[in-house]
Formats: structure tokens, sequence, C-alpha cells
């Protein structure tokens, strides 16, 4: 298990290379969620772990 980024054993960013949205409902997998989840609790000095999406084609507030 790997994340695509580990910043400073600090920080944790996983790409995602599909949409948030869909017919502008954010919709987020619950695979994803558990996958974040693992990867905070593998890497003991992460306070913070951010998944990434591209750009999406329509400006949409996604929850934090």
């Amino acid at each position: 298990m790997k994340p695509d980024f580990v910043i400073n054993n600090d920080l944790i960013i996983d790409t995602k290379w599909k949409s948030a949205t869909y017919h502008g409902k954010t919709r987020y997998q619950q695979s994803d969620i558990y996958q974040m989840y693992a990867y905070v609790t593998a890497y003991k000095d992460a306070n913070r772990c951010i998944l990434l999406y591209p750009k999406q084609e329509e400006e949409t507030d996604l929850p934090i």
C-alpha cells in the first residue's frame, strides 16, 4: 500500500482520475474513504490526508 504522494511524512495525497461530481452532485466512493483511513493509520506521522480530483468542468463547492 503506497499513496501517490507523501510529503515530509506529514501530508498524504491520493490522486483520483475520476470526477468527484456526477450530474451536479458530489459523489465520493466509500472505498476511497477507506483507502484514506488505511493510509493515515499506516503512516503514523501523517496529520492530513487529501483526495485530489481532476479539475471539474463546472465549479462546485466540495465538502472538506
